[in-house]
């Protein structure tokens, strides 16, 4: 980061501190990278845990729900922001009775073509 006064070269950290937590939650990755006005996509993979865990992330320890569970994911498949298509996975769940326990099975939907997913 540069200074705006005397325009010499700093490191700098910026942090940011969750208060209270959603009873749902959407995430969004932003995906372009802005280079000299060139948009690039990062087409890094990301590895997406069955459970996503927010309770170091809370500015102070609260008696609230903090561990939120996977149930979708979209992809932007194209090499712009402004143009491609979009295709799903999402989970499903069943229970088929109360002594049994819950069923998951994962879909991947594109357009009007639904798959089950095999793991």
């Amino acid at each position: 980061v540069d200074c705006e006064k005397c325009k010499d070269g700093t490191t700098a950290t910026q942090t940011s501190s969750i208060t209270s937590l959603p009873k749902s939650m959407i995430l969004h990755l932003k995906r372009w990278i802005d280079r000299k006005g060139h948009i690039y996509k990062n087409k890094a993979a990301i590895h997406t845990p069955d459970i996503i865990d927010f309770s170091k992330n809370l500015f102070e320890q609260q008696q609230q729900q903090t561990k939120y569970k996977l149930s979708g994911i979209i992809h932007h498949h194209g090499n712009t922001p402004y143009s491609g298509h979009y295709t799903a996975d999402a989970v499903r769940s069943s229970i088929k009775n109360k002594d049994e326990a819950e069923e998951e099975s994962w879909y991947y939907f594109n357009d009007m073509n639904v798959t089950k997913l095999t793991t």
